[in-house]
């Protein structure tokens, strides 16, 4: 029996055999990570740059922050960006190298705007003075079309 090898929803490759029962796993699985594909989704970025000295803390804060259990939030991701290589986002004017810090690229997937909004009333210029160098900045995206399914939606 011939072998199929795909990656699996947490990342990892597992061999399959394409018999009866892992084209059920397959199809499950797929229906699940696609149920969020009918919500009108958006993408927040968010560059924040932590003072060089206070990563730790600044970790430990963005932890306390995150929105588990928020109406409308998908999941997120925390990138260092720090030595990247990522001219497109530098044009957006999102990364930039920092004297002061170490920039991160939050990337936030939510239902909708007003959710994102209502979840963090972020004020232009917020940030905090104890472990960030300077204001947040952000963009928030809709997204129009899709080629694969949304991140699964994570657990409160």
């Amino acid at each position: 029996m011939r072998q199929v090898r795909f990656r699996t929803p947490n990342g990892s490759k597992r061999p399959w055999a394409s018999n009866l029962r892992s084209m059920m796993w397959q199809r499950r699985n797929a229906a699940a990570r696609c149920s969020w594909s009918s919500v009108m989704t958006v993408i927040a970025l968010i560059r924040r740059v932590a003072k060089a000295g206070h990563v730790d803390q600044f970790l430990a804060a963005y932890e306390k922050e995150r929105p588990r259990g928020q109406p409308g939030f998908i999941t997120e991701y925390l990138t260092r960006v720090e030595g990247a290589d990522l001219p497109g986002l530098r044009e957006l004017g999102l990364l930039h190298p920092s004297a002061d810090g170490v920039a991160f690229l939050n990337v936030a997937f939510w239902e909708t705007e007003e959710a994102f909004i209502a979840a963090f009333n972020p004020q232009p210029g917020f940030f905090d003075p104890t472990t960030e160098c300077e204001p947040r900045k952000r963009a928030i995206l809709q997204i129009e079309t899709m080629a694969g399914a949304l991140p699964p939606k994570a657990n409160g």
